[in-house]
């Protein structure tokens, strides 16, 4: 498997954290809930993500590719879709992404520039 989710609240902390992303930044599962998403977030990449994070506030949020930080400090290049979770009277209250790992070179990556 090449893809996986994660469930954040609008602070960013993690609800819910898939065996593949866990793998992803070598974290265990059971550490994984309660931790927030900007702790896998390089520190000159963490203003950029936190206004994607804000965008993915929105029901029409494009891709965007992203070097997490792994917790051994290594990175790897992931592509992320997100979807805002609502409430019935449309309340938003977190985010679902779908986190996949990118093979082959990130320049040719249609949503790299959206991390820049």
């Amino acid at each position: 498997m090449s893809h996986g989710s994660l469930v954040v609240d609008l602070k960013g902390t993690i609800e819910y954290a898939s065996s593949f992303f866990c793998a992803l930044v070598r974290v265990e599962a059971k550490r994984a809930a309660g931790m927030s998403f900007f702790d896998f977030v390089f520190p000159e990449d963490v203003e950029p993500v936190k206004k994607r994070f804000q965008a993915g506030r929105s029901p029409e949020v494009l891709p965007f590719v992203l070097k997490l930080r792994r917790t051994d400090g290594t990175s790897v290049w992931t592509a992320i879709q997100g979807q805002p979770l609502q409430t019935e009277s449309g309340e938003v209250y977190g985010i679902s992404a779908i986190i996949a790992l990118v093979l082959g070179p990130v320049e040719d990556h249609p949503g790299k520039a959206a991390h820049a």
